[in-house]
């Protein structure tokens, strides 16, 4: 995870993502391919609280959608795949990502 494993305690990001008692250091310039986020960056507060803005069903993806966003490649499960997806929609993300599904290559744009 590359988001999280150097950049937990970072002193160099920039803004924390919040979901629920998890907090996410991280760098504007990884998120500001999500419009949601380039919609935020607007607020004096340098952090998003997207606790009640995910579903709780995207709350155990979020570490798989950062690791999206800071370019890294993540393989989607049938079993979160709806989540990735949704998360996707919510946060304005364009993904396009190769999923191995059911032994198949799936290839979701959003």
């Amino acid at each position: 995870i590359i988001y999280n494993n150097t950049h937990e305690n970072c002193s160099d990001s920039d803004w924390t993502i919040i979901l629920g008692d998890r907090h996410y250091n991280v760098h504007r310039i990884h998120l500001v391919s999500a419009d949601f986020f380039k919609g935020c960056f607007g607020f004096p507060t340098p952090e998003t609280n997207l606790t009640k803005i995910l579903p709780h069903l995207c709350h155990n993806i979020v570490d798989g959608i950062l690791d999206y966003m800071y370019g890294e490649e993540i393989m989607l499960k049938t079993e979160t795949l709806a989540a990735y997806a949704k998360a996707a929609h919510i946060l304005q993300i364009q993904i396009d990502i190769q999923a191995r599904v059911l032994g198949c290559f799936w290839c979701i744009i959003n």
